[in-house]
């Protein structure tokens, strides 16, 4: 299934919601609330899917470790393509789970996807079990990085790769709406109420690209496939011209190294483990 099937499907299914029965998933995913923005961030989610499908879905894995999962719609799309994964989440999406599985039957295997409540921090994982980790809008909250990085080095198989979506933290705007909402505090304690205790938590704790390549070599990653996403005002993007936006923006970056590092929103990598190290 295409990432272009599969949106199309997803929009079915948030359609099919009402507010008081869906866990607040159309107001998580705010292209459903269609308005001026949806194309722009219909355009965002599809770039995204796109990424995955690229990275992950055309080598068909046998399994994929979905490391803060939220609703389960990325790996939702690993099932339609075939793909088995296991999730892993501390959020309260996971009780839409269930009636998400419902709707996704229709259309493939949804029973290919499977989620835990728990801890990567205490959780005993087998070692090289993983071809692939999935780890979207996920990996500024993980503190100690330095361990959680470790943990994915362990469960991936050799040449096993971790696949990254998440937001660029150069980006002088983000830095601007995240300085006012949480200053300089970017690692903090909070208590769980899933494991009844404290743990600690990146606050938004976004990176650059060379911050998070650094961090990757130190234990033991190859960095490739780098994308930046996200550089057009909503104002540019319409209906008509969304896909010819989406390929100007990937060339765009690739030229201008001040524009790709402050100007755009998303960025997406792969780490592969290399074992040689």
């Amino acid at each position: 299934m295409t990432p272009a099937e599969f949106f199309e499907l997803f929009e079915k299914e948030l359609d099919s919601y009402n507010s008081d029965s869906s866990y607040g998933i159309k107001d998580y995913y705010k292209f459903a609330q269609k308005g001026l923005l949806y194309t722009w961030r219909k355009a965002y989610l599809l770039q995204r899917l796109e990424y995955i499908y690229e990275n992950i879905v055309k080598y068909s894995p046998s399994q994929v470790w979905d490391v803060g999962c939220g609703f389960g719609t990325s790996s939702l799309f690993l099932a339609m393509n075939g793909i088995s994964s296991k999730g892993t989440t501390l959020e309260w999406y996971h009780k839409m789970l269930p009636e998400r599985k419902k709707f996704w039957n229709q259309y493939g295997n949804a029973e290919l996807f499977n989620v835990n409540i728990e801890n990567l921090f205490e959780i005993s994982i087998p070692k090289e079990s993983a071809d692939f980790i999935l780890v979207q809008d996920t990996l500024h909250h993980l503190e100690p990085i330095d361990e959680a990085l470790r943990i994915f080095y362990e469960t991936l198989r050799k040449g096993g790769k971790v696949v990254v979506v998440d937001d660029n933290g150069n980006n002088i705007m983000q830095r601007m709406k995240l300085y006012l909402y949480r200053k300089n505090n970017r690692v903090i304690e909070f208590y769980d109420e899933n494991l009844k205790k404290k743990i600690l938590f990146g606050n938004e704790n976004v990176r650059s690209y060379s911050q998070w390549a650094s961090l990757f070599h130190k234990s033991r990653f190859e960095i490739s496939n780098v994308q930046f996403i996200r550089f057009f005002p909503p104002i540019v993007v319409n209906s008509n011209n969304y896909k010819s936006i989406m390929d100007v923006e990937k060339k765009l970056w690739q030229k201008s190294g001040f524009l790709k590092e402050y100007f755009y929103w998303g960025l997406d990598f792969v780490a592969m483990k290399n074992s040689n190290k």
